[in-house]
């Protein structure tokens, strides 16, 4: 096997129509994409990685150049066949999607050399899996490949380069400067995910080419230089001229970024992947203030930055700042700006659709080069939230009504406090705050789905599903303790705190959240 090409050999994980999982080739992921739910993948780094180089493609064939344009293509409900087939067979594609060019091999580099013009050092193939990396910083939740050889088919060789050109992670000595991070390291994603993967794709398919979306480079004739990595004409790569970073020339550029100089290498015998060669390469150039359509930007004392992923916090949590995406200034195009013109194109009848899809994010948190955990979790999305900002705020408000700072969850945590200075030990010993979280997570999804056509009656129900989930996580935390004569009395001096603060809490909020609370059942606020 001395040819692998991406166009016609099948790689892509897709579950199908019928729940059944096939690989399939570039070339027939996009022609059946109306046949197949999603892409999918056990690494959500992988999934998340060949939607953006599946956009990249899109984006370079059928634009769209505007919005009616776009109407057009979700119309049609499937991608044209004979479009991709010219694209994948022209000069600029046709070799270049083969993962073993002599040449130009797909997302990767030829010859990867270090610094004086020697061989990069052959690397084991797990390197491009950042979720299964070996080492003092390995990550917590796979080990498959530690301490053994692992031999890789080419299929998942593939899959992992694109994936590791997304989320390379900085530190480390390399050449021709110290490594940095890809363009996904930072800032979670968000996705729409329609009922098939061409609704898919279509949804996340904004206008292109646009100012607004991302500045492009144009030569002097005016024409734009902006397209895929595997078009470029020469192999580019990153010198030490390169340190303080390099500019895109597109928002193509931007989808196929390439952080890395990579070579896979084929092992002739086993017809497997062994080893790799691996690199830095282009580092994106800092403040050029270039926001990325599928990231989640809030406002901080230097301006826009794009939200992380936080361990500790659910991302429904900040599911009011995802849809309020489409208050960022004028000239941001995004994610949320696209579903909002769906959602009105929808309710004037000039296109058939859904109501309601759902979002995907991915994240992940990374520590010292290594990623420590990630995360993809999905939301039912109606599509109210991204044209009407009082529904929006409803949101916010049943969101911190929840929350630790001024919120329900604040109160809970005094009790435990107080509980944990009585017992002289740690809060976090109890597992009150666990079983609170998780316990809101699945209410919080029907409040999605109720809230546009109920607005009162779901708020209600938040509200009092809210208070009854804070006691009974802090009856189960005092439930969990043995009963000696010490516990009891420390778990009525905790449970009169928690009680205070609630109390406290409520009133100061009796004019926002009155309406929403339900009726008092005892004197001293016991909800």
């Amino acid at each position: 096997m001395n040819k692998f090409n991406l166009i016609v050999e099948p790689w892509i994980p897709c579950l199908m129509s019928d729940d059944t999982i096939k690989e399939l080739s570039l070339l027939e992921t996009l022609t059946r994409a109306h046949e197949i739910k999603e892409i999918t993948d056990d690494s959500p780094l992988v999934v998340v990685s060949l939607y953006r180089l599946l956009l990249a493609i899109l984006h370079r064939i059928f634009g769209p150049k505007n919005f009616e344009e776009w109407k057009n293509l979700w119309r049609e409900g499937f991608w044209d066949e004979e479009k991709l087939k010219a694209y994948f067979e022209s000069e600029h594609c046709r070799n270049r999607f083969n993962l073993f060019d002599a040449e130009r091999p797909f997302y990767q580099y030829p010859k990867v050399t270090k610094k004086g013009g020697a061989d990069s050092d052959r690397l084991p193939i797990e390197t491009l899996m950042q979720e299964k990396a070996t080492g003092a910083n390995a990550t917590l939740f796979d080990h498959s490949f530690k301490g053994r050889e692992t031999n890789c088919p080419p299929s998942v060789a593939a899959r992992y380069l694109i994936a590791r050109q997304s989320f390379s992670l900085a530190g480390g000595v390399s050449y021709p400067f110290n490594l940095s991070n890809g363009l996904l390291v930072k800032g979670f994603s968000v996705l729409a995910i329609g009922e098939n993967l061409f609704q898919t794709l279509a949804l996340n398919l904004i206008k292109y080419p646009s100012e607004r979306l991302m500045p492009f480079e144009e030569d002097d004739d005016g024409v734009s230089l902006d397209k895929p990595f595997w078009e470029r004409e020469t192999l580019q790569e990153a010198a030490e001229r390169d340190k303080e970073g390099t500019v895109p020339r597109g928002y193509l550029d931007y989808l196929t970024w390439q952080s890395r100089r990579i070579k896979v290498l084929l092992d002739e015998e086993s017809q497997t992947v062994k080893s790799c060669q691996l690199q830095q390469n282009f580092k994106l150039k800092e403040n050029l203030n270039l926001f990325d359509p599928f990231k989640v930007y809030v406002e901080g004392e230097k301006g826009l930055y794009a939200l992380d992923f936080n361990p500790n916090k659910s991302l429904w949590r900040n599911s009011h700042t995802i849809f309020r995406q489409n208050a960022l200034p004028g000239e941001i195009a995004n994610l949320s700006k696209h579903l909002t013109n769906i959602s009105a194109a929808i309710s004037n009848g000039e296109i058939e659709g859904r109501r309601r899809y759902a979002l995907s994010i991915f994240g992940i948190v990374n520590d010292q080069a290594s990623v420590e955990m990630w995360a993809r979790e999905t939301l039912p999305i109606p599509l109210d939230y991204f044209d009407d900002d009082a529904l929006t705020g409803l949101l916010e408000r049943a969101i911190q009504f929840a929350e630790e700072k001024g919120g329900i969850a604040g109160t809970l945590r005094a009790g435990i406090k107080e509980l944990a200075k009585s017992l002289e030990t740690s809060a976090a010993n109890f597992p009150a705050m666990p079983i609170y979280w998780s316990s809101l997570e699945l209410e919080f999804q029907r409040l999605l789905l109720d809230l546009p056509d109920e607005k009162d009656a779901a708020m209600k129900e938040w509200f009092g599903f809210v208070l009854r989930t804070a006691d009974d996580a802090f009856r189960q935390t005092a439930n969990g303790l043995s009963g000696t004569a010490k516990e009891q009395r420390a778990i009525v001096e905790a449970e009169a705190e928690f009680r205070k603060q609630k109390n406290i809490l409520l009133s100061k909020h009796k004019t926002d959240w009155g309406k929403y609370l339900p009726e008092t059942k005892a004197k001293g606020g016991n909800q």
